[in-house]
């Protein structure tokens, strides 16, 4: 208790904070605004299962994400469920089944704890709270790559770091406005890059550590899938690299771990409408997001082409800055110093865990990893390792290279993320919401919704705290009324 209250470790915790709060104003322009673009609709179907938990229960639905509001006007309206039209109870409840529950079991958690409804704004502020965490973590895995304790002075190798990460433009956006289990899970992922290092460097006192890394992986799996790669590497490292009885241990706990987190989701999943219907949905999932999708249209060779460069490109928009520096600081440090450094135990462990999982990601899910928010899983490796160049190379100017990567990285943000009204395409971030409010406001509760659209967005179904049937044109509305034979409908039409 003494070293944690030292004068050192209250400073560091203090500058740290400060930093983080940088970030966040940063980022306030574009807090609570409207949900709308760059995958803010992520956010919005996360908002609705925690909304219908908040006012049903989330044990009503066994903590599945669920996404029909309550009312019998809602009920068997699949928006943006089940692709497969599978996954609905009995009760006409569909369910988003395509990431483990603990993506939206924990917010929802917290929130309760707090005495806080989900909005827009609260789940923001758990994701912000999340990411200074995870940067926490980042500047607690440089500490370990020097030897140096994590409690006590600043250790400003480790400070580099939680400033590339927390001012990237993808920890900027992808931990702040969109929320979804694919982001959460980073910081599992994170934590237990530091467990493994925590373990490989200490000789002694191991077991529970071994044991937090288990649980911190079962979390990870019973999130988001990396969590299955993550595991991956950990038992391939621990029985053929390192070996004996620890590697073993962690190995066996890490099967454990990963098996854990699959058998609870599909025993979840598996009791909304039966194994099969669960499983369908993961194989069409699978055919749609996997690298070995089929091509309806076109060459699959090119295809697959397309998707490799658009991974490339989001990496580049994302970590332009953090790119430069990486390929200017190893050019300085020459292949020798690098070859060395890889013999490293510690710095080898770093790249097995901070880097393979990723990449197995990439190549096992190529159409998905499409998705930028991916390349979010990457945010601490190129942190990291632009830190230790930086400090080694260009320690002269380090603050001007450290500021003028922060800027750019900034300046990335605002540039796709633009603040205002009005999107960088020339779309008005409102018009879902103010749709979604007029429903609510207009709509009974015993109506059944129609809306004519082109594509309904989530983001004016959370809005509207209604389920909506999606209609192309009059003469589709006529025929799906029809078909369900409501006693009470409405019609809406978007401003398309």
């Amino acid at each position: 208790m003494k070293s944690l209250l030292a004068k050192g470790t209250w400073h560091t915790l203090l500058v740290l904070l400060g930093i983080f709060v940088l970030s966040v104003v940063v980022r306030i322009p574009n807090l609570n605004r409207p949900l709308s673009k760059h995958h803010e609709f992520v956010t919005a179907i996360s908002l609705r299962v925690l909304q219908v938990w908040d006012a049903e229960g989330g044990s009503t639905f066994g903590y599945s994400p669920v996404m029909n509001y309550s009312g019998i006007a809602n009920k068997h309206i699949n928006n943006h469920a089940s692709p497969t039209g599978g996954m609905m109870d009995a009760d006409g409840n569909y369910y988003y089944v395509s990431h483990p529950p603990f993506g939206y079991m924990l917010p929802y958690f917290v929130l309760k704890a707090v005495g806080t409804s989900p909005t827009v704004l609260s789940l923001e502020v758990f994701h912000l709270l999340v990411n200074l965490f995870t940067g926490l973590f980042v500047y607690a895995i440089v500490c370990l790559l020097c030897n140096r304790r994590v409690r006590g002075s600043l250790n400003s190798t480790a400070l580099i770091a939680f400033v590339l990460y927390l001012f990237s433009s993808a920890v900027l956006w992808f931990q702040s406005n969109t929320y979804m289990s694919d982001m959460l899970v980073h910081f599992f992922f994170v934590i237990g890059i530091y467990l493994m290092l925590k373990m490989r460097g200490t000789t002694t006192k191991t077991k529970g550590i071994q044991l937090f890394f288990a649980l911190n992986l079962l979390a990870m799996v019973y999130t988001s899938w990396i969590g299955v790669f993550f595991g991956a590497v950990t038992v391939f490292y621990g029985v053929f690299k390192w070996k004996g009885k620890n590697g073993m241990r962690v190995a066996t706990l890490s099967t454990g771990a990963v098996l854990g987190g699959l058998l609870l989701t599909y025993l979840q999943y598996s009791s909304i409408n039966g194994s099969d219907a669960f499983l369908s949905h993961l194989m069409q999932r699978l055919h749609v997001r996997g690298s070995n999708a089929s091509v309806e249209n076109g060459s699959f060779v090119l295809t697959k082409v397309i998707e490799i460069t658009t991974i490339l490109f989001n990496y580049v928009v994302n970590y332009l800055p953090l790119l430069a520096l990486l390929v200017i600081g190893l050019i300085l440090t020459g292949k020798k110093r690098i070859q060395a450094k890889l013999k490293e135990p510690k710095w080898s462990v770093f790249l097995w865990f901070g880097l393979v999982p990723i990449i197995l990601l990439h190549l096992a899910l190529l159409n998905y990893s499409g998705h930028d928010f991916t390349v979010l899983y990457a945010s601490c490796f190129f942190a990291v390792v632009g830190a230790f160049l930086i400090q080694r190379n260009m320690s002269r100017f380090r603050m001007h290279i450290i500021g003028a990567a922060s800027l750019v990285s900034i300046g990335l943000y605002f540039y796709v993320n633009r603040p205002g009204e009005i999107s960088m395409r020339g779309d008005r971030y409102a018009e879902s919401m103010e749709l979604g409010e007029k429903i609510k406001q207009e709509a009974q509760d015993d109506e059944v919704i129609f809306l004519i659209t082109k594509m309904l967005d989530p983001m004016v179904v959370v809005y509207a705290e209604r389920n909506i049937v999606s209609v192309a044109s009059m003469e589709d509305f006529e025929e799906k009324r029809s078909v369900r034979s409501p006693k009470k409908w409405r019609l809406f039409k978007s401003d398309e």
